[in-house]
């Protein structure tokens, strides 16, 4: 192999490791920054005393408190670099023993520090978002079941209006102001110009933004249960939507409304309560819920239910089924795309569906109803 070839082969070595080795802050930096995001995404997106919150916000959630832990460390360590009488101290304190990374660390100060700013300015940018998000699913989601819960004070509320309105939402826009206008001055050709303007404006513009993220959260937007020991979340105020696989034709993993009438035998309660335990293991009981009409109060009715099953009693209703005032909520709920509904029972109820069905159809809100017949041999 020619001397020459050589040569060019171990410079493009030597350049790799040298960018590798500059690199290496930034893709450590990144890697940590990640996984603080990751560890309080998924602290929000599992921990039962979010659960009702989630319901209204989804992922929204989880992205919102995921950047704000970002931000909140990176907001201590862009301080550190131009703390002088920390960094003094550090070097009296370790010089001795760690002179290296003492003497790299003051080597490295105003990459920290314009890292940390960086960092701080593209977490604000999901950050915002995400609330921009969330303030949005507040008004869509708004349910009134959940008062104490919602930012939105009603359905289809502005959410232009939420926002500035709101100390969360002035507070926030005003430190993502305040952070472009730091950008902008921090730029080169402002600090050649006039330093001074530029070490001014910065110290300035900190303290603002600082008050300001002490402020910003104090309205409590994002609320949590706190009687999670005594209610497990999702028994109370369950959804209308079921992932449960049945010995039928109905749609596994998504959601779609069973109609059916049900012999009074314990057998059948048996399998319902076998049902909502397992839902109740896999803490997806807001995935499931179950109405049962009684057509005639009577002891015989009642006295065919097993005993030590809250959970059915809770659930009887006396009368008929309102089907008009049943399937228009589950149309509502839904308010988009095509919902099933399986009915399996006598001609004349089958007949009363489809014809609600049809009726609702015609009006121009919620998701559309699909009537399908379900038989079993």
């Amino acid at each position: 192999m020619p001397v020459t070839q050589v040569q060019n082969m171990q410079q493009k070595f030597n350049t790799a490791i040298e960018f590798s080795r500059r690199r290496c802050f930034h893709m450590l930096w990144i890697l940590i920054n990640i996984l603080v995001f990751l560890k309080t995404y998924q602290y929000y997106s599992t921990e039962d005393e979010y659960f009702y919150l989630r319901l209204i916000l989804g992922k929204g959630l989880g992205i919102a408190r995921g950047s704000a832990a970002v931000i909140m460390i990176n907001c201590f360590l862009v301080l550190l670099p131009v703390c002088q009488t920390l960094n003094l101290l550090v070097h009296k304190m370790v010089s001795r023993f760690l002179r290296y990374i003492v003497i790299h660390w003051f080597n490295n100060l105003e990459k920290i520090h314009i890292t940390a700013a960086g960092t701080i300015f593209i977490s604000s940018v999901i950050h915002s978002s995400a609330h921009i998000l969330n303030a949005n699913n507040f008004s869509k989601h708004y349910h009134s079941q959940y008062p104490d819960l919602n930012w939105a004070v009603y359905k289809n509320q502005s959410t232009a209006l939420l926002i500035l309105t709101s100390v969360v939402g002035i507070t926030g826009l005003a430190m993502l102001l305040i952070l472009i206008m730091m950008l902008l001055l921090s730029q080169k050709a402002i600090r050649n110009v006039d330093h001074e303007v530029f070490g001014n404006s910065h110290l300035t513009l900190f303290l603002i933004f600082f008050i300001l993220y002490v402020i910003h959260p104090t309205s409590r937007v994002l609320k949590k249960q706190v009687n999670v020991p005594r209610h497990q979340p999702g028994c109370e105020e369950p959804s209308r939507d079921m992932e449960v696989s049945f010995d039928s034709n109905f749609l596994q993993n998504n959601s779609y409304i069973p109609v059916s009438p049900i012999c009074q035998t314990k057998p059948i309660f048996h399998h319902m309560d076998q049902v909502h335990l397992y839902l109740t293991c896999q803490r997806q009981l807001d995935r499931f819920t179950l109405e049962i009409y009684l057509t005639q109060e009577t002891a015989t009715n009642l006295n065919n239910f097993p005993e030590k099953m809250d959970f059915l009693f809770e659930r009887i209703k006396f009368g008929r089924p309102i089907w008009h005032d049943l399937l228009n909520e589950w149309k509502i709920y839904y308010e988009r795309g095509t919902l099933p509904v399986y009915i399996c029972g006598p001609k004349l109820m089958e007949k009363q569906v489809k014809q609600v069905c049809r009726d609702l159809q015609r009006q121009p809100y919620g998701s559309k109803l699909r009537c399908i017949s379900e038989t079993f041999a």
